[in-house]
């Protein structure tokens, strides 16, 4: 009996850890400085305060803490969240930070509760210029140029 309730206790924790996993998958990349989009796929994971990006040709893969920090709409009614690194800094302290991937992701939706339109990632130390945009079908309709 008691083996049972431990069992249904590990099953109730591994839902909500699954539960709590969210997936996207985007088509298309362009660089911040470019007004062109190409066919390239990604694939993201974010669990357990960790974004996963894999890039579905070459099946790499790469990691960064991350948590949602803020949730507001741009100029232009999009729903977005801001997923930072910040929390591992503070937790772990600097020379840990300094080993990790550091990551800022901006998540974008047409609404709250939406389709995802894009993710933007941007190195956390270096700025958005050098930053990334991965976007969805939709997305690539109504950002990109080509």
């Amino acid at each position: 009996m008691i083996m049972k309730s431990k069992i249904t206790l590990l099953l109730i924790i591994a839902n909500i850890f699954v539960i709590r996993a969210q997936n996207f998958n985007t088509a298309y990349t362009k660089t911040y400085s470019s007004n062109n989009c190409g066919k390239e796929s990604f694939s993201f994971n974010i669990s357990n305060s960790v974004m996963t990006r894999t890039d579905n040709y070459y099946k790499t893969s790469t990691k960064s803490p991350s948590r949602m920090v803020q949730s507001d709409f741009d100029n232009s009614g999009y729903y977005y969240e801001m997923w930072l690194p910040s929390f591992y800094l503070e937790q772990y302290g600097i020379d840990e930070y300094r080993r990790v991937n550091t990551l800022n992701y901006k998540i974008c939706y047409d609404k709250k509760g939406g389709n995802l339109l894009y993710l933007f990632e941007s190195d956390a130390n270096t700025g958005i210029q050098r930053g990334k945009f991965y976007f969805t079908d939709l997305g690539r309709e109504i950002f990109c140029n080509n």
